[in-house]
């Protein structure tokens, strides 16, 4: 069986499964797992891949002072 992308797989299989064939006989055909069969009934798209939200990053004014940060404001204000 030649390589083929995430979505002509789903495609593949969700033809597979509208003819009629057995979770069981797709698994081997396509060499996936039953969680990919049963997402492929579920959805006509793959799922998205999980990514982990990263946390906000602060500024790189805030390591200054106030009195740095109102002098650098004044100095660039007045340029």
């Amino acid at each position: 069986m030649p390589r083929m992308s995430k979505i002509e797989l789903i495609a593949a299989i969700r033809r597979e499964l509208a003819a009629g064939t057995s979770g069981g006989a797709i698994e081997e055909k396509y060499r996936v797992g039953r969680r990919t069969v049963s997402a492929a009934a579920a959805s006509a798209l793959p799922p998205a891949p999980a990514r982990r939200a990263m946390p906000p990053r602060g500024s790189k004014l805030d390591m200054l002072t106030p009195n740095e940060y109102e002098r650098l404001h004044t100095t660039l204000s007045v340029a």
